[in-house]
């Protein structure tokens, strides 16, 4: 895996988010953060070197089936409360947590190698803007496969 952390969100609706660094055989994104109470993730949209992999997925897309089609099982953090022990509400913590698919299955034969193009951009949607003075940030973890060559007490990663 490798990751991304962007901590400033900023007061747009809409944040790019740069991936350049990812270098994997890719199958898929996972994208998770906190964006403030009630704010959730809408769409998002993956350009390679500026031209749209993807489209704009929906939010809702991403947060229930692309798992499951990649063949994964995504697990939630997910806390309850409530005023009394018969009201209790169930809250999924921050923006939520959404599978990004770039392969027909996870770790499979037609994953994206990211380290072919010089410009990797996730554009993220929320549905309001992020909450300011709070401590907003976004996570997107790749997750892939790639060569590790051992030679001399040294490894190195294989480009694909």
């Amino acid at each position: 895996t490798q990751n991304s952390y962007t901590s400033d969100l900023g007061t747009a609706v809409t944040k790019t988010i740069e991936l350049d660094h990812f270098s994997l055989y890719a199958s898929h994104l996972i994208i998770s953060g906190n964006a403030g109470v009630g704010v959730k993730l809408a769409s998002a949209e993956l350009k390679l070197n500026s031209s749209s992999f993807s489209g704009q997925l929906p939010g809702v897309l991403l947060d229930s089936c692309t798992s499951d089609s990649l063949g994964l099982y995504s697990n939630k953090y997910i806390y309850g409360g409530g005023t009394s022990p018969s009201v209790i509400s169930v809250e999924e913590f921050g923006i939520g947590t959404y599978v990004f698919p770039l392969a027909a299955t996870a770790f499979g034969g037609s994953c994206v190698p990211l380290n072919r193009f010089d410009s990797v951009r996730l554009t993220l949607t929320f549905t309001s803007a992020p909450i300011t003075g709070s401590s907003t940030f976004v996570n997107v973890t790749c997750v892939g496969e790639t060569t590790a060559l051992f030679k001399g007490g040294a490894a190195s990663l294989a480009m694909y």
